[in-house]
């Protein structure tokens, strides 16, 4: 299994998404919240497994859908994964920053 870690950032987005589905449904932010992890988790035996974002070429940053969320990561090259945001798949993904 490759290393993952999290991004500040990415912790960051993950808060908001737990404020705002906690604030509706605090079960619904559970399961949206064990879902993405349990997303990540795969990441570390599949890093690869998340279509390739070109935009940030040469880098390898991918992105792994979870219901309406995007899991925005970076492969490195011993196959680690840092994960780099959470975002909502409404977002414009093309104006965000790594």
């Amino acid at each position: 299994m490759a290393k993952v870690v999290w991004s500040e950032e990415a912790l960051d987005w993950m808060q908001l998404i737990d404020s705002y589905l906690g604030e509706v449904s605090p079960q619904a932010a559970v399961r949206t919240l064990e879902g993405i992890l349990q997303q990540v988790e795969m990441l570390g035996d599949h890093p690869r497994i998340g279509g390739r974002l070109p935009k940030w070429d040469p880098r390898e940053v991918r992105s792994k859908l979870y219901g309406k969320y995007q899991i925005i990561y970076e492969v490195d090259a011993d196959d680690g994964v840092r994960v780099l945001a959470v975002i909502h798949g409404a977002m414009d993904i093309r104006r965000m920053r790594f």
